[in-house]
């Protein structure tokens, strides 16, 4: 994941707000990656070194737990990524343009990842709606609880990429080369 960067003095105090949300987003995401290696190294004892030892032990909970926690990671984190333009992207047609040709075609990019991602969200609020009706099949969870990464993390990469857009258009950020320096 990319890093975090320092919201500048002269910003608004609501992108500050912002980047300590997106700070402590990540700051999850670490913790369930951690949550689901630790999963996935006791299922690895449990099924290959316990077990030719003779030691038979069922932990059906590890699978669901990393799956689970992986989803969280892939939406939460894509919605902080998107702060810094950090999602994969083809960037080759705004830097080979000249440079308002550039910003447009970047800007243009940028709102129809808004839109995508909008739509995610609605569709991933009605989509954990129907989870309520559902459990996980090992430890009985309610499936709400993992559908709802679809719908938070969509609604963090709105909000995130309206924010990137935002200073690109009235804060003084080059938005064709912040993609760029986040993969630096």
């Amino acid at each position: 994941m990319t890093a975090v960067r320092e919201t500048p003095a002269s910003a608004p105090r609501a992108l500050g707000l912002l980047d300590r949300v997106n700070v402590a987003a990540g700051y999850a995401v670490g913790a369930l990656l951690g949550l689901a290696t630790i999963s996935v190294t006791y299922q690895i004892l449990i099924r290959f070194v316990l077990d030719h030892f003779g030691v038979n032990i069922a932990a059906p909970w590890t699978e669901e737990v990393a799956r689970y926690a992986l989803i969280w990671v892939v939406f939460v984190g894509a919605g902080v990524v998107c702060r810094y333009s950090g999602l994969i992207a083809v960037d080759i047609v705004p830097h080979a343009l000249p440079s308002p040709y550039g910003r447009y075609v970047k800007i243009a990019a940028i709102l129809v990842t808004i839109a995508f991602f909008g739509v995610l969200a609605w569709m991933g609020v009605e989509f954990a709606a129907t989870g309520s009706i559902e459990t996980s099949p090992v430890m009985r969870i309610p499936m709400t609880v993992v559908y709802l990464a679809v719908p938070v993390g969509s609604a963090l990469a709105v909000v995130n990429l309206s924010a990137l857009l935002l200073e690109g258009l009235f804060g003084g950020r080059d938005i064709v080369e912040t993609g760029s320096e986040a993969s630096e």
